[in-house]
């Protein structure tokens, strides 16, 4: 760094895309090209760290404000990186965090050879909705107070939508769901998206639906209830045993079947305005409901 020359973080910069690395999609074996963005004639060392192993970046070209420092490397398998900067005497890190004074390797960069994006989602502009509070199309499928008992919790229908949040309000249910968005879909179209990523959709306690117990349905509560019938706990009987009126609704066959049929039809519709659908699977666990 040139004498009295100040560090400005603020310029520093990197990221996984084409703007600072050179194929963000190889192939195993290609040779990539990775960029650091810093302020011109401010640092006076940078390096990428691979692994525990600190390589040397050369500084390969500058403009009025900013130096760039680069590496190539050989890409055999996936890699997770992050980039030190020295400057006046003081360590920095930067990772996706931003800059720090020390790093947290769960933020690293990371490359995978093979991984490809589709085309239609680079520089896509995306929703995501969290089904239950986007927006309540069809009262016939909220959940009901003390339906079910999940986690210590009664299930509880939320009627305000503007009351202050709870502490640990996974069992707090406001009514958004799939008829909603059907509802909402010219405004979200008029919103410019072209995608919709859906939190989990399909049959699970929660709210969230990220512990899902049926994997092959939509949740009813966010599709069909055909079949109503059962009743929700009593202060008797606090076991879900006796939660005849969850059982009913979340297992019925005519209700999962509807729930998909109308799940069908909100992305035929979201095609229709030119939306994609992006399902949150959770496929790597399930949860306590599972069947």
């Amino acid at each position: 760094m040139e004498k009295g020359r100040k560090f400005v973080p603020e310029a520093v910069f990197s990221d996984e895309t084409a703007n600072f690395v050179s194929n963000p999609e190889p192939a195993v074996g290609d040779i990539i090209e990775i960029t650091l963005r810093a302020g011109r004639d401010e640092a006076d060392a940078v390096f990428l760290h691979e692994l525990r192993l600190g390589i040397a970046m050369e500084k390969r070209k500058s403009d009025e404000v900013f130096d760039y420092y680069s590496i190539k490397l050989v890409i055999t398998d996936a890699i997770k990186y992050y980039f030190t900067i020295e400057a006046g005497g003081q360590r920095y890190y930067y990772c996706k965090r931003g800059l720090a004074a020390d790093v947290d390797t769960n933020y690293c960069f990371g490359i995978v050879p093979g991984f490809k994006t589709p085309d239609w989602a680079k520089n896509a502009v995306m929703y995501q909705i969290f089904v239950d509070r986007f927006y309540n199309g069809d009262e016939s499928n909220d959940v009901e107070n003390f339906e079910y008992l999940y986690m210590g919790m009664l299930a509880k229908k939320v009627s305000d939508w503007n009351a202050p949040l709870q502490n640990m309000d996974i069992c707090n249910f406001y009514g958004g769901d799939l008829a909603g968005v059907m509802q909402k879909m010219e405004y979200l179209a008029d919103l410019g998206i072209e995608a919709i990523y859906f939190n989990p959709l399909f049959v699970s306690p929660s709210t969230h639906k990220y512990d899902i117990q049926d994997y092959d349905y939509i949740d009813p509560h966010f599709g069909v209830i055909v079949n109503d019938g059962g009743q929700p706990l009593s202060f008797d009987g606090l076991d879900n045993r006796y939660a005849t009126m969850y059982m009913q609704r979340t297992t019925d066959k005519q209700n999962l079947e509807a729930s998909n049929e109308l799940m069908v039809k909100l992305i035929q519709m979201a095609h229709a305005h030119g939306i994609k659908v992006i399902l949150d699977g959770v496929f790597n666990h399930c949860g306590a409901f599972h069947k």
